[in-house]
């Protein structure tokens, strides 16, 4: 019974998906001059929709949406304070959107800036982190299905293990498929499609989970949303907060799918970049942010959960929706993972063909436009395969799991800050070693992991990522020279 409503649900989302994509690229017809531009940064003519859809999709994974609920379930308001600090996070963009779209990506802003060295270093860096952020979406996606399919108790483990595996390659496929496909342009129609189901089915759990909190009796929702600053402290401490509210005011400067998106948009003003980062923040604080934190707070006080299960306990709590929510998980879990995929496929397939390897432009290149394409549309399925079952080889081989390497997503990225913020907020120049402070970033961050995991510090662990962005901040600036002052 469940294993059907997941193979309907995996149907359903990828047919639709396919035929949408499908109808945009032939309606668009703006491949034919095999022109990379297009396929990798939708022509830079995208649509404000299209723009937001984008942005809402890299912020609205299972992994962000897991997170969500389960900081509504433990600390209630102070979740939906994180959640709020994402979403600012676009609008603190706002004031350097035209340097951000001055270049092609964000590894191309920094060359530009700083020099060739701190263009490669930087586009190294979100190679490794954005891959690693891929296995890591579809670990949680494959532990998410585990779950739902062992809870009903119709299929042998076995038969689970490799049911999900099926499924899993079946979603990383149809995905590869229209991107290929469609690149920016085509993920954007299909995003609008995915994003949708996923605020349909959340929403829906949203709103039958608050009519049963609102049923039962010795409840109070203002005391599940509003739990003391002790049980903030307990739950997350206080230098948890301050480094979650760091993260996220932080991570759309560093975050090249981000910057791939907004690049994309067409801009006839200043405006349209400005209302496009605005209404992103505030979509993504309505959705994700909003809801998910509402479905932790309504949970509270439920025996037996934990960040793995925490919605399928969600689920089990509604028996007259069973079947329903069943399936409308499944459509949920598929469409965050083929949405949030997507937009991180392109912006690894724009660092390797626009940023490493074209870092120099090829004199022969107008003679063959459709090599860079194909390069492109090849280098997808490469990545797929070492993002997904490269990392996951990585943990079985090290006996570690996907939550021990979480840090790798967060160090390389926030490395790269210094050097992004000096080059966007100022008109300080450096004498082409910017690249320094990324490195040093990196080696304070793992550092501090490496000094944490050894003495069991849980400060130098938490605050690891924030010590990195210090560190590239500070040195960033200290290197760089005020061309005011500077001789002629």
């Amino acid at each position: 019974m469940v294993w059907n409503l997941a193979l309907i649900a995996f149907v359903s989302v990828f047919a639709g998906s396919l035929l949408i994509v499908l109808l945009s690229t032939y309606a668009a017809k703006n491949f034919s001059d095999n022109n990379i531009v297009n396929f990798l940064l939708g022509g830079k003519a995208l649509g404000k929709m299209s723009v937001v859809n984008l942005l809402l999709s890299s912020s609205f994974g299972i992994n962000a949406l897991f997170y969500a609920v389960w900081l509504g379930f433990t600390v209630g308001i102070w979740g939906l304070v994180i959640q709020a600090t994402w979403a600012l996070s676009f609008a603190l963009l706002t004031p350097y959107s035209h340097r951000l779209r001055s270049g092609n990506s964000l590894h191309d802003f920094l060359g530009k800036r700083f020099g060739l060295a701190t263009k490669i270093v930087a586009a190294l860096c979100s190679i490794v982190g954005i891959m690693y952020l891929m296995g890591w979406e579809v670990g949680i996606g494959e532990t998410a299905v585990t779950i739902f399919l062992t809870s009903s108790n119709e299929m042998s483990p076995e038969k689970v293990t490799s049911s999900t595996g099926l499924l899993i390659m079946g979603i990383v496929s149809g995905t590869l498929i229209y991107t290929i496909l469609g690149g920016l342009k085509g993920n954007a129609s299909v995003d609008k499609f995915l994003n949708l189901l996923k605020i349909v089915v959340i929403g829906t759990l949203t709103f039958l989970l608050m009519q049963r909190f609102f049923s039962l009796e010795n409840t109070s929702f203002v005391h599940a949303m509003f739990p003391s600053f002790e049980t903030m402290k307990k739950n997350l401490g206080v230098w948890g907060l301050i480094t979650n509210v760091i993260f996220n005011l932080a991570w759309q400067f560093v975050d090249n799918s981000s910057w791939q998106s907004i690049i994309a948009g067409a801009e006839t003003s200043k405006k349209e970049t400005t209302w496009n980062l605005n209404m992103s923040g505030l979509f993504i604080f309505l959705t994700v942010g909003a809801l998910g934190t509402i479905i932790g707070v309504v949970l509270a006080n439920t025996p037996d959960i934990n960040p793995d299960n925490i919605l399928t306990q969600a689920v089990q709590l509604l028996p007259a929706y069973k079947t329903l929510l069943t399936f409308g998980m499944f459509v949920m879990i598929t469409a965050c993972i083929m949405s949030l995929l997507d937009g991180l496929f392109l912006a690894t397939a724009l660092t390797l063909v626009m940023d490493i390897f074209q870092s120099k432009k090829n004199s022969n290149e107008d003679n063959h436009p459709g090599s860079r394409l194909n390069i492109a549309r090849l280098s997808l399925i490469l990545i797929a395969i070492i993002a997904i079952w490269g990392v996951k080889y990585i943990m079985h081989i090290t006996g570690a799991n996907l939550f021990d390497f979480v840090y790798i997503v967060i160090i390389t990225q926030l490395a790269l800050f210094g050097p992004v913020i000096v080059g966007l907020a100022t008109d300080r120049v450096s004498n082409k070693l910017m690249w320094v402070p990324i490195l040093v970033a990196l080696i304070v961050g793992f550092g501090s992991i490496a000094v944490g995991t050894s003495k069991e510090i849980k400060f130098l662990l938490d605050g690891a990522g924030t010590f990195a962005l210090l560190a590239s901040l500070f040195l960033a600036y200290a290197i760089s020279k005020d061309p005011a002052n500077m001789r002629t």
